[in-house]
């Protein structure tokens, strides 16, 4: 899922413009992405005439050859399913009219009725999954619910005799709007205004039938051949993420959100229920699109998600001087950030819509003597936005169970403790001292109202560790709470993989060779258990770290990213990993990236200060550190690299008051081992040693003192050997 995901976001960026979004991503994932980029750039006109056969997510410019699929394997033939000439059901196959990186589309003659159709099939590779099947049969309800000139017909549903799924459709001749902007540019004003019209007829019919399309995008609108948009040459296509009023069970409700990220609305992406005015949400991205050849919010990352939650985009007159006034005022209501704000439908939008195609003219004439106010919209606090901003590229990309609307299977019947779970999973997913204690909030108040919720319990325990390990709270005493609940987890539910994740965290805190060891049987377990939850594999990465195992903490760090490329402890933790093989630059690079993707969290922030000052980089790494200390004040390691690179910058009150803030922060174990790692890196090595003692490790410190460059001195000490040995921290 993350791959198509990411796809789907990419794609919508003009090809000159990824490279900055494509930089930000681990290498393996940018490799097979720009395979798959490649290969819809090679293919403009294949699916000229049709629309790109991808699954929910995608918006994929329509393709004109049959790509060579990264890693979905390359095309034998120009027949990927081996049907030309073959006979499905009542359809003789003819030829093949396009292909995308999900699926494919074949032009062929219905020998009952005398007519063209085309046939719509997923990949092999999908075409056997339960979601894909569901998907398929639900695009064919939505669809024959619907009888309007505006929208793709869809004859039946089948499989062939090698039972793969596929739709007979209505062939169309043309091509997408998503291909015409492709090679256009912005459609002219009264074009997009009639292509909008022709799509809320669309969405007025279906919304009658009680059907939400929630993926209205350019890539589901096909345009007639002779290029005209009026009357029944717009068809509104691919209801396979359709909402239908009497659908008991939600194709997308399990796994991700349905849509595609840019044309989103607010409502969607918070996993909120969804009515027809969503799709028009959706509706007034397209048409400024239409207007303005760009996205109103931008085409991907977490970016795209805060800027649909909280911000205002440009009206579309400022960006080109022939949009009328009206237009403005249209798009302004459409993307509105409540539902109540918007239309009430999508015939009262199409009576607007009609009203300003009559006078567009005039309106054109009198812009230069209107000055059009900015759009005042409700804004959402920065930082909540970006924890919902997280928790929905998790939703999507079918990651972490804590961040997902909880499977089949839930073990808690009180819908109120599932959501509270829900909001705490969320809240979690930021990693600084405010959410984090929201999450801890969310999460009992759920076990008070069921306390054998075992997902509450694992997510609890999960948070119970971070708060442990940026000094948010006690070490010993988070610790202690971590195991209690990650034990009650399994107890209740011994197939639970989060439990055994959080129960790894729990271990991975003492730095013993029995300690290290249940930690990796724990984070084995884990996976085995649930082989797509990112956070397992990113924990089992870390404790690899511990005892230098560089290569297999690699490996492991590889799964978590290709799960969820946006994680943000993965990401950040791939920097360190690499800094670790000895590339210095790369590592920089990507945890520069990791900084840009989520700056409100610490860890990139505190490595990349940590990295620069190793290399005497004192004025680089100054930036860093202090963005760090704002965003996590009591991060001990923070602490300790600030005052150490104050004092290298001559600052010696800063420097004093930040080794003071150091010294303040507790007298437990995990306290005295940051103070004396403090004083290594202030060139006291005897009174580290002598502080330390026999202390009980736990996983900040025990990283910190295998990575930070700061403790170079330390480490080259003939007592750190024995040291190392002694809480086996090496093999």
């Amino acid at each position: 899922m993350v791959l198509k995901d990411a796809f789907a976001a990419l794609i919508d960026i003009p090809a000159d413009k990824r490279s900055a979004s494509l930089e930000k991503l681990d290498p393996e994932l940018r490799q097979r992405l720009e395979a798959l980029l490649d290969a819809d750039a090679n293919a403009d006109s294949v699916l000229h005439r049709f629309y790109a056969t991808l699954p929910p997510h995608h918006d994929s410019p329509e393709t004109s050859s049959i790509p060579t699929m990264g890693d979905t394997g390359a095309w034998a033939t120009n027949d990927p399913l081996g049907l030309c000439g073959r006979t499905v059901a009542h359809f003789r196959v003819l030829d093949l009219v396009g292909a995308g990186g999900m699926g494919v589309v074949y032009r062929a003659q219905d020998e009952s009725l005398g007519r063209t159709v085309a046939l719509k099939f997923p990949l092999p590779q999908y075409s056997i999954d339960a979601m894909t099947r569901t998907r398929f049969l639900q695009e064919a309800r939505a669809a024959s619910a619907l009888d309007h000139p505006n929208v793709c017909t869809v004859y039946e549903a089948g499989e062939t005799e090698d039972e793969h799924p596929f739709l007979a459709m209505a062939y169309y001749s043309g091509e997408t709007l998503r291909s015409r902007l492709a090679r256009d540019g912005p459609l002219p004003v009264d074009e997009a205004i009639d292509v909008a019209r022709a799509l809320l007829r669309a969405l007025h019919a279906a919304h009658a039938a009680g059907v939400v399309h929630r993926d209205v995008k350019p890539g589901n609108v096909m345009l007639a051949a002779d290029g005209s948009s009026g009357g029944g040459t717009v068809k509104l296509l691919d209801f396979g993420v359709a909402k239908l009023r009497d659908l008991t069970v939600n194709v997308a409700s399990s796994r991700h959100l349905a849509g595609t990220t840019p044309y989103m609305s607010p409502e969607q992406l918070r996993g909120h229920a969804v009515d027809g005015r969503a799709d028009l949400w959706s509706l007034g991205v397209v048409l400024y699109e239409m207007l303005t050849g760009k996205l109103p919010f931008g085409g991907v990352g977490l970016s795209t998600v805060f800027a649909i939650l909280n911000e205002d985009p440009e009206p579309p007159s400022r960006l080109r001087s022939d949009v009328p006034v009206a237009c403005d005022a249209i798009v302004r209501r459409l993307l509105s950030k409540e539902p109540a704000d918007r239309f009430a439908s999508a015939e009262e939008a199409l009576a607007e819509l009609e009203r300003t195609a009559r006078g567009s003219q005039r309106a054109r004439g009198i812009r230069a003597l209107v000055r059009r106010r900015s759009f005042q919209l409700v804004s959402l606090a920065t930082a909540a936005v970006i924890v919902l901003a997280v928790a929905v590229v998790a939703k999507r990309a079918g990651q972490d169970r804590k961040t997902l609307v909880p499977p089949v299977g839930q073990t808690t019947r009180d819908s109120i403790a599932r959501e509270l779970y829900l909001e705490g999973s969320r809240n979690a997913v930021i990693r600084d001292s405010m959410h984090l204690a929201l999450a801890e909030s969310n999460l009992r108040q759920a076990l008070e109202r069921d306390s054998n919720f075992a997902e509450a319990l694992a997510a609890l325990a999960d948070v119970y560790v971070v708060q442990s390990n940026f000094g948010y709270r006690s070490a010993s005493k988070g610790v202690a709470l971590a195991r209690d609940a990650a034990d009650r987890a399994i107890t209740l539910n011994p197939l639970l993989g989060e439990a055994y994740a959080a129960k790894g965290w729990v271990y991975a805190s003492r730095s013993t060779r029995a300690s290290l060891d249940s930690a990796e049987a724990s984070f084995q377990r884990a996976i085995k258990l649930n082989p797509n939850a990112a956070w397992s594999f990113h924990g089992y990465s870390l404790m690899l770290t511990m005892e230098l195992r560089i290569p297999d903490a690699l490996s492991e760090n590889d799964r978590a990213l290709l799960l969820n490329p946006l994680m943000p402890g993965a990401r950040s933790f791939r920097g360190v990993l690499i800094y670790m093989t000895g590339n210095k630059a790369e590592a920089i690079r990507l945890l520069k990236a990791a900084g840009d993707i989520n700056p409100d969290y610490v860890v990139p922030f505190y490595y990349l200060g940590i990295f620069e000052a190793g290399e005497k980089h004192y004025k680089e790494a100054l930036p860093y550190l202090e963005h760090a200390r704002e965003k996590s004040a009591r991060f001990p390691g923070v602490l300790s690299a600030l005052g150490f690179t104050y004092a290298k910058l001559g600052r010696l009150k800063d420097a004093d008051s930040a080794f003071a803030s150091l010294r303040a922060g507790g007298d437990d174990d995990r306290s005295r081992i940051d103070r004396a790692l403090g004083e290594a890196v202030q060139g006291h090595v005897d009174r580290a040693f002598a502080m330390l003692g026999h202390p009980n490790w736990d996983l900040p410190s025990t990283h910190n003192l295998v990575i930070n460059p700061l403790l170079a001195a330390f480490r080259g000490d003939p007592r750190y050997k024995a040291l190392a040995k002694e809480i086996g921290i090496t093999r």
